[in-house]
Formats: structure tokens, sequence, C-alpha cells
């Protein structure tokens, strides 16, 4: 990877690959990202696994998606102390400037702001597949083995908000027209218990690349 990379220095190409790694191949080169790509052969949807564990490596890029932009009404316009506040009060007053504007300009290349007239942005509508989501659902809880898991614990882990997903109700459409695709073997709701069957590990959907 590092002999790939445009710049000139050494030390520097060296420091970016790290980051490449550490970003988006934490689980090694046929990990989530590498078996995505081997299996779909699709850029959109490579686009959003990759998002996703950027957003899962950058704690203070992730919490400002998941904690301050998620609750907002997309096409919304966010001033621009907004962020500001949100990562002082939850990283420290004395993070610097540089950081914050570092945190927004990667926000607007990740696709969630849109750059307004003076300091303001506007959260743009993002359009995470059905597809990105079950892929990512099935590395996060079925891993290993097709087992089960309660839809609290789906809603409570912020993978689907990094891939741009607003609300719960969205979540549950698609395990609903998954179950009646045949994708999942259950979906159960019934009295306080909300829970979904996978009938396949992560493994075994992504080899047979299937599409919601």
């Amino acid at each position: 990877m590092r002999d790939h990379l445009p710049q000139n220095s050494l030390e520097t190409r060296d420091r970016y690959s790290q980051n490449l790694m550490r970003w988006f191949f934490p689980d090694g080169i046929r990990g989530l990202a590498g078996q995505v790509w081997l299996n779909y052969r699709n850029l959109d949807l490579a686009e959003e696994i990759l998002r996703y564990l950027y957003l899962r490596a950058e704690p203070m890029v992730g919490a400002a998606v998941a904690n301050a932009l998620s609750p907002i009404a997309e096409n919304a316009i966010i001033p621009g102390s907004y962020l500001t506040n949100f990562i002082r009060e939850r990283f420290g007053d004395s993070t610097p400037d540089k950081t914050i504007m570092r945190v927004k300009s990667n926000l607007r290349k990740l696709g969630f702001l849109a750059r307004e007239k003076g300091t303001n942005d506007r959260l743009r509508a993002m359009a995470p597949s059905s597809t990105g989501f079950l892929v990512v659902l099935h590395h996060v809880f079925a891993f290993g083995e097709a087992g089960s898991v309660e839809f609290k614990r789906i809603a409570n882990n912020n993978f689907w908000k990094y891939l741009g997903f607003k609300g719960e109700d969205q979540l549950r459409a698609i395990l609903r027209d998954s179950l009646g695709k045949g994708l999942l073997s259950k979906y159960v709701v019934a009295d306080r218990l909300e829970s979904i069957t996978f009938r396949l590990s992560f493994s075994d959907f992504v080899i047979k690349r299937i599409a919601a």
C-alpha cells in the first residue's frame, strides 16, 4: 500500500499507510472491507462500508455523527458553533480549533455535511442501502455463526447511524422485508421482546453476494 501512495516522502507514505490500515483494514486486508469488495465489486457499497469503518475507528468523528447529527432532521442548517460546542463538551474544553476544523472537514468529505454561507453547514440527506445495513449487521452480530439478537442491541450499536440511517423504524422496515425475502430466519415481536434470528453467518452472507 505504501508504495502506491502519491506522496514523495517515505515518512509521509508510512504514516498515511498506517492510518489507512487502522481506518479501513483493522481486521486485515481480507476483513470486512476486503470481503465486501471481493464478493460484491460494488463501489457504492464499498464506500458505505469504508464510511462505517472510518467512523468506528475515529471516536470524535463517530460521536459527532451518532450523537450530534443523527437526531437532527435532514437538510437542517447546522450553526458553526454547534459541533464546536458538542466536541468540547464531550472531549474537553482544550480540544484545539484545528482538530474541530478537521472533524467538520471530514464530515463533509464523508457526505454528512454540505458547506453553507459563512460558518454554517447543512445536514445532507444520506442514501444508505439495505444491503449495506445487512452486511454490517451480519458482520457485527453473526460473524461466526447465525444466531439470534435482540433488536435493542442492534439499535444501541451506532453502526447504522454511521451508515447514514436516521431512525429505528428504517431498520425495522429492512428487517421485515428481509424476512419476507428469506434473508433472515425469524423476526419476532412479542410483548416486550423484539428479536431476529439470522439464516446465515457473515461469511456465508457475503460469499453468496446477497443483496436486499
